[in-house]
C-alpha cells in the first residue's frame, strides 16, 4: 500500500495531535507564605520532583503513569517538617485518560485538589 506524501503528512499530524493529549497534567500550587522544599508528586511508574517551590508559585508537568495510579504529594515546609498527603484521584495509562489535577498547599499547610479527569 502506497501513501502519498500529502496523506503521510496528514497521518503524522493526526498522530502528533493524539499523542500530545496523552497523560495527565499535574499542577502543584504553593499558596503558602513560605517556600516548600523537596516537593514530590509520586504516581505508579514515576514521580515529578522539584527541589524548591517558592511561595505563591506553581509547577506544571504532564505525567504518564504505568497502569492504574493515584497520587501522593510529599514536601517539607519552612520548619523542615515532612508532609505526606494522598491525593484521592484515580487514573490509568493510555489514551482514554486525560485531564488536569491541580494540587494546592494553603498557608496552613492544608492540601486540597481538584480534578478534571474524565470530564
Amino acid at each position: 500500500m502506497f501513501l502519498r506524501r500529502g496523506n503521510l503528512i496528514v497521518l503524522m499530524f493526526c498522530a502528533i495531535l493524539v499523542l500530545s493529549g496523552c497523560g495527565i497534567k499535574v499542577t502543584v500550587i504553593n499558596d503558602s507564605n513560605e517556600a516548600i522544599k523537596n516537593v514530590e508528586v509520586v504516581y505508579n511508574g514515576g514521580k515529578m520532583t522539584l527541589p524548591k517551590l517558592e511561595s505563591k508559585s506553581r509547577i506544571k508537568k504532564r505525567i504518564s503513569p504505568k497502569g492504574e495510579s493515584d497520587l501522593e504529594l510529599k514536601y517539607r515546609d519552612h520548619k523542615d517538617a515532612l508532609h505526606v498527603k494522598k491525593v484521592d484521584v484515580y487514573f490509568e495509562s493510555g489514551i482514554g485518560y486525560s485531564g488536569d489535577i491541580v494540587i494546592t498547599v494553603d498557608p496552613n499547610d492544608n492540601v486540597t485538589w481538584s480534578s478534571t479527569i474524565g470530564q
